[in-house]
């Protein structure tokens, strides 16, 4: 049997900057193949994501998908998923933008101080 280091599709995966709104789900894709198939990993800002750790972060089709149930700011960060097999490894990053009540303080608290700014 042949072995083929891990690749990451292209068209396949999710775009490397996500937006999402809070209180949705949203599935990051990390659609990775190889041969032998590739054992895949997933980190959140350099620490490795466990399944079941957090009901509301799931790893989903063998690693290939990491759903987050429930959005909300602190689900923000940098994503890496790592595939890795004996020929090799590959990984691929994406940062997670989470809109917001939060964002939408910050922004009010800022207007608030520029208006105590002006007077």
């Amino acid at each position: 049997m042949s072995t083929v280091p891990p690749t990451i599709n292209e068209d396949e995966a999710s775009p490397n900057n996500i937006s999402t709104i809070a209180g949705k789900s949203r599935v990051i894709a990390c659609p990775a193949t190889g041969a032998p198939a590739p054992q895949i990993t997933w980190f959140k800002d350099n620490v490795e994501v466990v399944a079941g750790d957090s009901s509301d972060v799931r790893v989903l089709s063998n690693g290939r998908r990491l759903e987050i149930s429930g959005v909300e700011v602190e689900h923000a960060g940098l994503y890496r998923c790592l595939a890795k097999n004996i020929a090799g490894h590959v990984d691929r990053e994406y940062e997670l933008h989470v809109i917001g009540l939060y964002n939408r303080n910050v922004i009010a608290t800022s207007a608030e101080r520029i208006m105590l700014c002006l007077r």
